[in-house]
This record gives structure tokens, sequence and C-alpha cells, in this order.
């Protein structure tokens, strides 16, 4: 399906789950800042389950008003697209899937790359505003 050399294709694969890994890692550390979830910290201190770490810290900034609806929304798609990406990337099992393996070449992971910045920026803008929510005074 893909042009690369295998070696070529071992790196997007690389470059891909990586940029899933820091995204489930930028959500574990948002969660760290809902205090009012003790299923949350739970499951953050077992460091599992990243989806539901995803799922619970998203509606814990819901809930607290942290976060525009609809842009928190588009970050939980992001999300559970990189969490996507990331599980196929790392368990291939089965056939390849074409809706998928276009992500792991030289023009999907550019793609992937390109959207990141901003949807990181917009994740450490959300705990930029969680801390605050948690420490009034120090604003």
């Amino acid at each position: 399906m893909s042009d690369e050399t295998p070696e070529a294709s071992g790196l997007f694969i690389a470059a891909v789950d990586l940029l899933g890994a820091a995204s489930e890692a930028a959500w574990f550390g948002l969660g760290t800042r809902v205090s009012d979830d003790g299923q949350l910290a739970d499951l953050i201190a077992r460091g599992q389950n990243a989806a539901a770490v995803i799922d619970r810290t998203a509606e814990a900034i819901r809930r607290g008003k942290a976060w525009e609806s609809r842009s928190l929304n588009d970050l939980r798609a992001q999300a559970a697209h990189l969490r996507d990406l990331r599980n196929y990337g790392l368990h291939p099992t089965g056939e390849p899937d074409e809706d998928r393996e276009p992500a792991f070449t030289e023009a999907g992971c550019a793609v992937l790359y390109m959207r990141a910045p901003r949807y990181f920026r917009q994740l450490d803008q959300i705990r930029t505003k969680l801390e605050g929510s948690a420490h009034p005074a120090a604003g």
C-alpha cells in the first residue's frame, strides 16, 4: 500500500505512536489537576485505561466549565483518534486497515504533526485554567 521502505515505514509508525503516547500523557497530566473525582485519581495512580482517564478528565473539565464545550468535544475526538492510531500501530492484528494505514505514511504522519501544536497548546491552556481554579489566590 505504501511506497516507503520498511525502515521509513517503521519510523512513521514510531512517530505516530509517540504522538499518541504524548496525547495520553497530557490527558493524565490534566487529570491530576481534577480534585473532585476519586475514581479518576485511582485510574491515574494505576496508570491504566487511558480512554477512561480521557473521558473522566473531559467530563470534569466540562463540569467545571474550564473550556468551551464544542472545542472540548474536538479535543476529545482528536485524543480518541490519536489513541486509536497508537493502539493500531503498537498492536497490529489481522489485515491492514485501509482507513488507518495512511496515517503511517510520510504524508499522513506530517498531517498529524502539523495539527499537533494547536491540540497540545489547547490542552496546556486548559491545564493553566485548572491550576488557576485550584489556586485562585495565586492567579
